[in-house]
C-alpha cells in the first residue's frame, strides 16, 4: 500500500522502525531507552499515527521516505549537520522539524520495518560516550539551524558538567553501570556547550576531537 495516496492530509516524511541486528553479545546495561543512540527500536506506538514534534519523538533516516516537493522547499538536507569522517555529528533529519513547523505531517507507520546492523564496537560503553558528546554537539547546530528559520528549540536545563576530578572519573568508570544515563546526560551536555560556543562542530576542525 503506498500511504503517500491513501492519508489524508498526504504526509511530508513517512517512516517506521529499526530492528537490531547485533554484531555480538547484548550487554546488560544496555537497556531499551539507550538502544535508540543505535537507530534502533523507537517503538514510538503501536499503530501507524502522526509523530509529535522533535525531540519528543523522532524518524530516523534510514528508515524514511520524503515527498521531495516539501523537502526540496526548505532546502533539502542540512549537510553541515552530518557525518564528517568518523566523528558522531548527526541530525540532517532536524529538517523534519522545519517541515512540521510549517504544517506537513510526519507519519509512523510501525508495520514498515527494517533491520540495522550494529557492529561490536557499538555495544561498548565508549562508543556510548562519543555519541552522547557529540549529541551534544549535534543539538547546539541544530538549535542554530532551527532559530535561522524563525523556530525556537529547546535549550536542556540544566546543563549539569561535573566540574570534580572525581566526577569525571565516575563518568569513564565502565563498572559503574548504574549511573551510566547520568554519564551519558554530561557528555551530552559538554557537547552542547563546547558546540554552542563555536568550539566544537566546525567540520574542518572536526577531526581534532574524535
Amino acid at each position: 500500500m503506498n500511504l503517500f495516496e491513501t492519508l489524508d492530509p498526504v504526509p511530508a516524511i513517512i517512516g517506521g522502525d529499526m530492528t537490531p541486528l547485533f554484531g555480538g553479545e547484548r550487554p546488560p546495561w544496555l537497556t531499551d531507552e539507550l538502544l535508540r543512540a543505535l537507530s534502533v527500536a523507537l517503538r514510538w506506538s503501536t499503530h501507524a499515527r502522526p509523530l509529535k514534534p522533535h525531540p519528543v519523538e523522532w524518524l530516523c533516516e534510514l528508515n524514511s521516505a520524503y515527498r521531495i516537493g516539501p523537502l526540496l522547499r526548505f532546502g533539502g538536507f542540512p549537510e553541515h549537520v552530518g557525518r564528517v569522517g568518523d566523528n558522531l555529528l548527526s541530525n540532517e533529519n532536524c529538517v523534519n522539524r522545519v517541515l512540521q513547523e510549517a504544517g506537513y505531517v510526519v507519519y509512523y507507520e510501525p508495520k514498515i520495518v527494517v533491520r540495522h546492523r550494529v557492529p561490536t564496537n557499538r555495544l561498548e560503553q565508549s562508543w556510548f560516550r562519543r555519541r552522547a558528546f557529540w549529541g551534544g554537539i549535534s543539538e547546539a547546530a541544530q538549535r542554530s539551524y532551527l532559530l535561522e528559520r524563525g523556530i525556537e528549540d529547546r535549550i536542556p536545563r540544566p546543563l549539569a558538567v561535573p566540574c570534580a576530578q572525581a566526577d569525571w572519573v565516575r563518568v569513564f568508570d565502565d563498572a559503574a553501570t548504574e549511573s551510566l544515563p547520568q554519564s551519558l546526560s554530561s557528555l551530552n551536555y559538554l557537547g552542547y556547550l563546547l558546540g554552542a560556543q563555536g568550539i566544537i562542530g566546525n567540520p574542518e576542525t572536526a577531526d581534532d576531537y574524535q
